[in-house]
C-alpha cells in the first residue's frame, strides 16, 4: 500500500530492519527514484537516536559521487524519515555473492581495480576534511547500475559505488588528531585496535589511532573482491588475534600479478605507520597501471609441496614495481580457486558457521575476555572520543 508524506510518495517497501523500514519513494515533480527510511520513534533507543542524528550530521557536510547522497529529513509525531538516494545494486556483498553464483569465480583484478578506484576516491575525499569511517566493509558499499541490463548481467565495468552508514564514523578537530574509540566490525578492524579493545587498553590506556584504521578495512576489502573471502577467516578473537599476528600471512592466488599483491602488502600492515595513505594508494601500479601490462613472477614450491616462495626479489624490481616484495606469501593446496567453483558448498559452509566476528563489537564487555569470546551483532562504544 502505498504511502503519501508531502510531495513524497513511499511506493514499495524495499528492506527492514530492527528500528524501521526502507520504502522506494517518488517525488513530486522529479524523474529520480528516492530510498527512504522510515524509523519508529517508539522502538529506536536513546542511543541510536544519537547515532543516526550523528550519521544525518555528517552526511549533511558530504557531497561525492561515491558516497550516498544525503536528500532530505522529514518528521511526525511518530516516525522520523530520511531520505537518501536510490542505489539500484544492492549491498557489494550480496553482489559478489551472485557474481560468483552466476559466473562461477569472483571478481577480476580489472573489476577489483575498477571498484577499488572508487573507493579510495571517496576516502581520500572524507580523510581530507578529517573524517574517519571506522566501519569500511562489503556491507557498507553499495552498488549503482545505469542500465536494468547491466545489472541483470551483473556488469561489474559499469557499476558505481556508493559508501554508506557513517554511524560510527568520526570527525577529528585537526588533520593530524587522533581518536581513541574502539569501534567497527572484527573481521575488518585494525589489528592493533583489535588487540587493545581485546586487553581492554582503550578502556585503561587511552590508545589512540588515526586514518590508517580505514586503510586497513580497504585493504580486507580489496582481498575480499579479489578472493571471495577474508583475508583472515577465524571463529573467535583469539583466532583471529592468532591468524593476523603470524607475520599477518594471507594466502595469494597462484595467478595473482605482482601489482595486486604489492598494493594488499601496503594496506595489510600490522602497523599502521607502514600503511599508505589514501591518496598514495591512488598513485600504486594496480591504480594507475593498465591490467594488460600487469606484471606475473614463477614460483617455486618447497618440498613439503604445501607452500610457496615467489620468485626473487631482482626480477620484482625489473617489473617496475617500485617497492620491496613481501618477504612471504602462504599458498595451500587446499585453497585455490576451486574454492569459488561450488558456490552451494561454500554457501553451506558459511551458513554452518555463522561466524560471529563478522558483526559490530559489544556494548556489554566482559570484566575477564575468554580466549574464545563470542561476539554479538551489537555495536558499542568505550568512551567518548576526543
Amino acid at each position: 500500500m502505498k504511502q503519501k508524506l508531502d510531495d513524497l510518495t513511499l511506493t514499495k517497501l524495499i528492506g527492514k530492519g530492527k528500528f524501521g523500514e526502507v520504502y522506494l519513494t517518488e517525488k513530486q515533480n522529479s524523474k529520480r527514484l528516492f530510498a527512504t527510511k522510515k524509523i519508529d520513534k517508539a522502538i529506536a533507543d536513546n542511543q541510536m537516536k544519537r547515532y543516526f542524528k550523528y550519521e544525518i550530521n555528517i552526511l549533511r557536510m558530504l557531497n561525492h559521487p561515491n558516497i550516498v547522497k544525503l536528500e532530505e529529513i522529514k518528521k511526525t509525531q511518530h516516525h522520523y524519515y530520511i531520505v537518501m538516494e536510490y542505489i539500484n545494486g544492492g549491498e557489494l556483498s550480496y553482489v559478489l555473492k551472485q557474481y560468483k553464483l552466476k559466473y562461477q569465480k569472483p571478481f577480476s583484478e580489472e573489476i577489483v581495480q575498477h571498484l577499488m578506484k572508487q573507493i579510495i576516491d571517496a576516502l581520500i575525499y572524507i580523510h581530507d576534511i578529517n573524517i574517519i569511517h571506522r566501519d569500511l566493509k562489503l556491507e557498507n558499499i553499495m552498488v549503482n547500475f545505469d542500465t536494468e541490463k547491466d545489472k541483470e548481467e551483473l556488469n561489474m565495468m559499469k557499476a558505481k559505488i556508493k559508501i554508506i552508514d557513517f554511524g560510527l564514523a568520526i570527525i577529528l578537530p585537526s588533520y593530524d588528531s587522533l581518536a581513541n574509540t574502539a569501534v567497527g566490525t572484527m573481521l575488518y578492524m585494525d589489528p592493533k585496535i583489535l588487540e587493545e579493545f581485546y586487553n581492554k587498553a582503550f578502556a585503561d590506556k587511552k590508545k589512540t589511532y588515526g586514518k590508517e584504521v580505514d586503510i586497513w578495512s580497504l585493504g580486507c576489502i580489496c582481498y575480499e573482491l579479489f578472493r571471495g573471502k577474508y583475508p583472515f577467516e577465524a571463529q573467535d578473537i583469539q583466532e583471529l588475534f592468532t591468524k593476523i599476528n603470524n607475520f599477518g600471512k594471507y594466502k595469494i592466488p597462484k595467478t595473482a600479478s605482482l601489482e595486486i599483491i604489492s598494493f594488499l602488502d601496503k594496506m595489510l600492515q600490522y602497523d599502521g605507520k607502514a600503511r599508505l595513505t589514501a591518496k598514495e594508494l591512488m598513485k600504486e601500479p594496480f591504480i594507475t597501471n593498465n591490467v594488460n601490462d600487469f606484471h606475473y613472477m614463477k614460483r617455486h614450491k618447497h618440498k613439503n609441496k604445501k607452500e610457496e616462495h615467489l620468485d626473487d626479489k631482482e626480477t620484482y624490481k625489473n617489473n617496475n614495481i617500485n617497492n620491496e616484495i613481501p618477504k612471504y606469501y602462504r599458498f595451500s593446496d587446499e585453497d585455490k580457486i576451486e574454492d569459488f567453483l561450488d558456490p552451494i558448498r561454500m554457501e553451506k559452509k558459511q551458513n554452518n558457521k555463522m561466524n560471529p566476528l563478522n558483526q559490530v563489537l559489544p556494548s556489554n564487555l566482559p570484566k575477564k575476555p575468554s580466549d574464545n569470546l563470542p561476539i554479538n551483532n551489537q555495536m558499542f562504544k568505550i568512551q567518548n572520543d576526543q
